[in-house]
């Protein structure tokens, strides 16, 4: 959570370094710069009846971005609509896009850390002010910077022009979710992103069916006035190919319980591409608490063996190895974790009466039918 919260507030207002000044107060200064941010990370998590608390177990994936692996002629349209959005108004003013289809990731040009902290502030942000007067209550924060290079104010982060966390900015403008402009030439405008490389770039959020596109514009390239016109291209370039995109998506992949396994709850991690798949909530629910419980431990136990071997190489990654740890809980069940070149695949199984030996079965052929086979340890 302390992650997912620093790359939500590196991806609205850039590094916090830099924005500090270099005496002995930075550290009591970061504390109250950050603190309204936790609060409102606590707020979202605890509100609610289906409160994101619910979420936080060794199944929830919220490490990385669910990916919908597409077929060929599915990928063709996406890359198409892609390539079109890149050669848009002069071609070099859009940069990066970004396609979720019912909140699952089809495709991203961005690197992945960047995609995980984008896609986590829709999902889980952004999506529920603009579907919820009252989750967009919720999103208030009390931070801003002032426009001094080493000064930082607590004023309310609101009275920034385009700031995404103010309750009730975001506006449907046709199919383009904007946010008030001050400037005399639109009356809305693009909110502006951060990425790890340092770059800023203006957000369009266009939204039709089931499609989200996120379109990364470069704001030097475009002034206030022209945003108007590049809405309009871009809009009427989707327009034409959406609906065609979502009908082949819901073919392929129809219904919350799309990668529901029967007899299996699981989570696979990808962590070089930060991609997950994973049963749906609905079915790890289903779970015992004695199976969660064992399931978390062991996380801990893996998480921070990574986190070690990670120190070791200087921060570099982790070299290629192979494990695969099985382990019975108190009732009969098992919990089974293989791990293989960066990714990482945790399975439980509540059946009784199984050996050791028939739990690593039903995980091999679990990871042969649905993976292809890449975490086989023969």
């Amino acid at each position: 959570l302390l992650q997912e919260t620093y790359e939500l507030f590196f991806l609205l207002h850039g590094a916090l370094r830099p924005r500090l000044p270099q005496d002995s107060s930075s550290r009591s200064r970061v504390t109250e710069v950050m603190q309204p941010v936790f609060s409102d990370t606590w707020l979202r998590l605890s509100s609610g009846k289906k409160s994101d608390l619910t979420g936080l177990h060794g199944l929830s994936g919220r490490e990385g971005v669910p990916l919908l692996p597409l077929p060929r002629s599915t990928f063709l349209s996406v890359q198409l609509i892609v390539n079109l959005l890149g050669n848009a108004y002069g071609g070099s003013t859009v940069k990066y896009s970004m396609i979720l289809h019912d909140n699952q990731l089809v495709w991203s040009g961005l690197p992945p850390t960047d995609s995980s902290a984008l896609y986590h502030y829709f999902s889980r942000c952004l999506l529920p002010s603009l579907t919820s007067p009252s989750a967009a209550s919720r999103l208030r924060s009390t931070l801003s910077f002032s426009s001094g290079p080493h000064r930082i104010s607590t004023q309310a982060l609101g009275s920034l022009p385009g700031t995404p966390f103010k309750a009730g900015d975001w506006k449907s403008n046709d199919t383009f979710y904007v946010v008030p402009s001050n400037s005399s030439h639109n009356e809305h405008m693009a909110p502006v992103v951060f990425l790890r490389d340092g770059t800023q770039y203006k957000m369009l959020i266009y939204q039709q069916e089931n499609v989200t596109v996120l379109i990364l514009v470069d704001g030097s390239l475009l002034k206030d006035h022209s945003q108007l016109a590049l809405r309009s291209q871009v809009g009427a370039l989707l327009e034409e190919r959406v609906p065609a995109l979502d009908t082949l998506l819901n073919q392929h992949f129809a219904g919350p319980q799309r990668w529901h396994v029967s007899g299996y709850r699981y989570l696979f991690v990808d962590r070089p591409f930060q991609n997950i798949r994973c049963s749906p909530e609905s079915k790890v629910s289903t779970l015992s608490k004695e199976s969660l419980c064992a399931l978390n431990s062991l996380r801990a136990d893996v998480d921070r063996d990574l986190a070690r071997e990670i120190r070791q190489q200087g921060g570099q990654g982790v070299r290629e190895s192979e494990r695969e740890i099985c382990v019975r809980t108190h009732h009969d069940a098992w919990v089974v974790v293989r791990r293989s070149r960066g990714r990482e695949l945790y399975v439980v199984l509540e059946r009784s009466g199984e050996t050791l030996m028939e739990a690593h079965e039903l995980v091999q052929h679990f990871s042969e039918s649905s993976f292809g086979g890449i975490f086989d340890t023969e």
